[in-house]
């Protein structure tokens, strides 16, 4: 089978077999403990909600708590385990607020394309988180 355009044809075998299979394997971000955002992680944040119109309050009702708090809420979703995978939003703990609202933002922003902005603005920042 010929490599894709993108490859050239000079690349080993074993390094195409590394970065394609073990990479995302063994090349993750160690865990951490959630934690709420500091000042300085929402400092580098911030500027891309008001980028994306997330959390601003522009239609429907106003925001339980502020941006940041959701987006902590969000975060600490994003580390809760259950039975082995991923913990469905109910068992959000309740001092984060209701599981349906942290949800719907969620999904909101991820519609208004921040996670993909906060992604590759993290990319572009190694070492910061």
């Amino acid at each position: 089978m010929p490599l894709p355009a993108f490859l050239p044809a000079e690349l080993p075998k074993a390094f195409l077999l590394r970065r394609l299979a073990l990479d995302p394997i063994l090349c993750l971000t160690p865990p951490r403990p959630w934690a709420p955002l500091t000042e300085a992680e929402w400092a580098l944040l911030a500027p891309y909600l008001e980028v994306h119109g997330c959390a601003l309050g522009q239609r429907g009702r106003p925001m339980e708590g502020t941006p940041r708090a959701r987006l902590d809420a969000i975060f600490r979703y994003a580390t809760l385990k259950h039975q082995g995978g991923r913990a469905p939003w109910r068992l959000l703990p309740p001092e984060f607020g209701k599981p349906d609202t942290v949800s719907r933002s969620y999904r909101r922003w991820a519609q208004a394309g921040l996670w993909a902005a906060l992604l590759v603005a993290l990319a572009r920042q190694p070492g910061r988180f």
